[in-house]
């Protein structure tokens, strides 16, 4: 279990919480946390999403970019004002 914030994420039932409600998440999304929440304050690039969530398939930026957005939805994260998820201009993205 990894706490966060006010949420804790299960790695080994997938499953994510809120003060003890569960989450419902998809499993792209729950993987792109997974990353995140694994190295915590590292810039993660676009091109370590790709190689981690879609090795080998063709995505575009767009992808990346809307699965982004979703996560920051389920955790109702302000991208303007993060409390989780922070954009490193032309690096990528870190969990702070």
């Amino acid at each position: 279990m990894i706490q966060f914030g006010e949420f804790t994420l299960d790695s080994k039932q997938a499953r994510l919480s809120c003060r003890d409600k569960e989450l419902p998440i998809e499993p792209k999304l729950f993987e792109l946390l997974l990353l995140f929440v694994n190295q915590p304050n590292a810039i993660i690039s676009r091109q370590d999403i790709l190689d981690n969530l879609w090795a080998g398939s063709l995505v575009t930026d767009n992808a990346i970019n809307k699965l982004v957005a979703n996560l920051r939805k389920v955790l109702a994260d302000d991208p303007k004002n993060p409390r989780y998820i922070q954009t490193v201009p032309k690096r990528g993205y870190r969990m702070i």
